[in-house]
């Protein structure tokens, strides 16, 4: 399976906050269009027991000006990649796990505008359920 998105960041160009006290701050945004793919694979088997496993990969193209850039909204290129296992109890229970992995490129903050620093964030992602298969 692939797939292919444009994330429209275009049309953000600012934050504004208001308080009730009167003050008002309005936080430059800026940002560029992103473009985001996406790869996956499932492989199920039956035997010796009913297991599906799951791979996948996302690549992340988002070029976001390094003028405007700050710790609440940092944004960058990234991959992400993931694996999932369900393994079929009965016929209609499966005990799921995943696992997920994101890696944003590091940015250095630049110009007066943008909260000064450098930035490099990483995710992981860890998840258990179990799906129920009801045949209405």
């Amino acid at each position: 399976m692939g797939a292919w998105n444009l994330e429209r960041w275009t049309v953000y160009k600012s934050d504004t906050f208001v308080g009730d006290k009167g003050f008002t701050v309005s936080v430059p945004r800026n940002y560029n269009n992103a473009y985001v793919f996406r790869l996956g694979r499932v492989r199920s088997r039956t035997v010796p027991a009913a297991l599906t496993l799951r791979i996948g990969g996302l690549r992340s193209i988002s070029d976001q000006p390094s003028d405007t850039l700050s710790p609440d909204l940092t944004d960058a290129n990234s991959w992400a990649f993931s694996r999932a296992r369900a393994t079929r109890s009965s016929h209609r229970c499966a005990p799921t796990s995943a696992i997920s992995t994101r890696s944003w490129a590091r940015l250095t903050a630049t110009g007066s505008e943008a909260f000064p620093g450098t930035y490099k964030t990483t995710v992981e992602f860890l998840s258990f359920g179990l799906v129920a298969r009801a045949d209405l």
